[in-house]
């Protein structure tokens, strides 16, 4: 079956019930209709030409697809990624598993010849070999995604990764993570452990062991909870020392792009403490200092390096280990600082609601689930609340309730995140 005549050439549209993203529409050499994404009209100018390219140009034969590789249907796979609108770091990391767990595996592998069997013994190949749950888990999603194309590409009919067993109940199977596997990643530091860090940043600043604006970005960390590309992003206008709020509105990449949003899309206002407004005051009059001695122009930046761009997170994330390896802190990582912010502010009474704003999490219950076990258990009765006249209930219920709960949990704005299905599996220790 060919395509129909009249859809011959690739249509582009704008999609209505998706912001930024355009539509390619076309059907393909077996008469489907297919309709990939692109994140603004450039690219989907592009991908229409691409489409043009193999359909018109070189065609697709069914001899070739019936002998294609897995190797190659990878290949065409991480060749549409920049099309369909995903982070860099999220190509990377689909690439780098493609690299080094698929392909030396099954890369030679014809695909049509690929079973629920065979798929099966290579996930379980991978735990033989000791790789952890949570990467066999992202193997197997990233597999899945490359082998749903091969199936719209009727290379195979259906996916034998989407038909292994779901391993529910008290099966397990490779790739599995129970519930206490999906928060072992939340390692946040005790108090004492965070007095020892501002100890340790403090004294190495003062011997000159670290610079001054690290010094100020590790001590914001655990004390505002913002998110490492986060900090990398913040200017000095973001800062409102009247109000004691820092706003949170962009973020810097691992690869260093500057990206004009934080992850779930919402700008926030973050709290700050008294301490941490004087020493970001204090920052803000050294930068100015700085920028006068060196004759330099206005640095956007509130954490910049050398070079007036912001400071690169691979070696924010080295400062950050030396300074633990100085406090006698076990090795943790950057982002524990956030889980810290979480559970101390929960474990110490700060409303559910109020944390999930201040974090960004979309919804209070992405903070429940993963924070849910530091909040406060006093075993206090309210039970007797019942026997109360309504209004005395109310008036009762108003004085036991935390203060500012009630107008902070109407900041809490909840968004649908563009859950980006066939291209996206979410890694259990990527925490919004």
């Amino acid at each position: 079956m060919m395509r129909s005549p009249k859809n011959k050439e690739p249509s582009i549209r704008q999609r209505k019930d998706r912001d930024e993203t355009w539509e390619v529409m076309y059907y393909d050499d077996f008469g489907v209709r297919r309709r990939p994404t692109a994140k603004s009209e450039d690219a989907a100018l592009l991908l229409k030409a691409r489409i043009m390219t193999e359909l018109v140009l070189k065609p697709t034969r069914p001899a070739d697809i019936l002998s294609r590789t897995v190797q190659e249907q990878a290949e065409r796979f991480l060749h549409d990624l920049p099309y369909v609108g995903l982070q860099q770091k999220t190509i990377q990391s689909y690439s780098e598993l493609v690299r080094r767990h698929i392909l030396p595996r099954q890369g030679h592998h014809k695909v049509k010849d690929l079973d629920v069997g065979s798929v099966e013994s290579f996930l379980f190949s991978l735990a033989r070999d000791g790789y952890a749950k949570n990467t066999i888990r992202l193997v197997k999603s990233v597999y899945a995604l490359i082998l749903d194309n091969a199936a719209r590409d009727h290379v195979l009919e259906p996916n034998p990764l989407r038909a292994l067993p779901q391993n529910r109940g008290s099966k397990k199977g490779p790739g599995k993570l129970s519930k206490s596997d999906r928060q072992k990643p939340v390692r946040p530091l005790s108090h004492d452990s965070l007095l020892r860090l501002y100890e340790a940043i403090h004294d190495m600043q003062r011997d000159g062991l670290i610079d001054g604006t690290y010094a100020i970005l590790l001590t914001l960390y655990p004390k505002t909870g913002v998110r490492p590309s986060e900090g990398l992003g913040l200017q000095p206008g973001d800062i409102d020392f009247v109000g004691k709020t820092l706003r949170v509105c962009r973020s810097i990449e691992t690869d260093g792009t500057l990206k004009d949003e934080t992850k779930t899309g919402v700008e926030r206002l973050v709290d700050l403490s008294d301490e941490m407004v004087a020493a970001l005051r204090k920052h803000c009059e050294w930068l100015e200092l700085e920028l006068q001695y060196r004759g330099a122009d206005e640095v956007p930046w509130l954490f910049p390096n050398e070079a007036g761009r912001p400071l690169d997170l691979a070696k924010v994330r080295k400062v950050f280990h030396r300074v633990l390896t100085h406090a006698g802190i076990h090795r943790h990582r950057l982002y524990d600082l956030r889980h810290s912010y979480a559970s101390h502010l929960l474990n110490q009474g700060a409303p559910i609601t109020y944390v999930a704003y201040q974090l960004g999490h979309a919804n209070p219950d992405v903070t429940l689930r993963w924070y849910g076990r530091w909040l406060p258990s006093d075993k206090k009765s309210y039970a007797h609340l019942m026997d109360a006249p309504p209004a005395q209930s109310a008036a009762t219920s108003s004085a036991t309730k935390p203060q500012g709960e009630a107008a902070i949990g109407s900041q809490v704005v909840e968004t649908t995140r563009n859950r980006r299905a066939e291209l996206s599996p979410q890694p259990a220790d990527t925490i919004s």
